[in-house]
């Protein structure tokens, strides 16, 4: 009966309208202030990274080692991974951080063994004196220099965990320089290859679904930026 009130009573009618239609004003500009503070948020990250990144940059121009790991070892000690749950294919449920890089590890096992058979090519044929007089060459300060200058910013860092800004702060004539081209001759003529750069950290993305669904997710690797700055220079 009162529904019915209601609904034949214009005055009301109105009033209810526009009710509806400040609570979906209010309701936009709640989304829109929520969407400004999360951009804030991440732009302030940015930042907070961003001058961490210039410091220790800085620091590695004046050759100063020391003050290089503090810094790092602060932003690592700052950091606070948060470990997710999963479940394999057995149905089985893994919370604490050994068993979820060991469920993991099963996964990508499983995912990618034996997924793509490499085809078997005749190389191309290259001319002998012209190839030895190349990998014989050792690598110049010009072919370093460019190839730290290819590095893209705010990609993540893997193996001795230093970002790429900190490489590229390195420039003919200073310190870290010297030291990386003299390190990557040294692979060059003796083939012998630092530890770090035998592995590849797997990380997995979420991309949609149940985060505890191990299928939910993709691979991406990171190596070593250091042992890209080699690969960028033999390419």
């Amino acid at each position: 009966m009162i529904e019915q009130e209601l609904r034949d009573d214009p005055y009301a009618q109105e009033a209810f309208s526009k009710l509806l239609r400040e609570a979906i004003e209010e309701t936009e500009k709640l989304k829109k202030l929520k969407k400004e503070a999360k951009a804030l948020c991440a732009l302030e990250k940015r930042r907070r990274i961003q001058k961490w990144r210039e410091k220790v940059a800085g620091d590695a121009e004046r050759g100063d080692g020391k003050a290089i790991w503090k810094v790092i070892g602060a932003r690592k000690k700052g950091e606070r991974n948060v470990i997710q749950p999963v479940t394999d294919l057995n149905g089985e449920s893994h919370i604490s951080e050994t068993e979820v890089d060991k469920a993991w590890a099963e996964h990508w096992r499983g995912l990618y063994d034996g997924a793509q058979k490499w085809e078997e090519k005749t190389p191309q044929a290259r001319d002998a004196e012209e190839e030895s007089e190349t990998l014989g060459k050792e690598i110049e300060e010009r072919e370093l220099d460019e190839a730290l200058g290819r590095l893209k910013n705010w990609k993540s860092a893997s193996g001795e965990g230093l970002p790429p800004e900190l490489f590229k702060a390195a420039r003919p004539g200073t310190p870290m320089f010297t030291i990386l081209l003299e390190l990557f001759n040294r692979v060059w003529r003796e083939g012998d290859f630092p530890e770090e750069w035998d592995m590849a950290e797997v990380v997995p993305i979420h991309k949609k679904g149940a985060k505890t669904n191990m299928d939910n997710y993709r691979a991406i690797s990171l190596i070593p930026v250091s042992l890209k700055i080699l690969n960028g220079i033999l390419a």
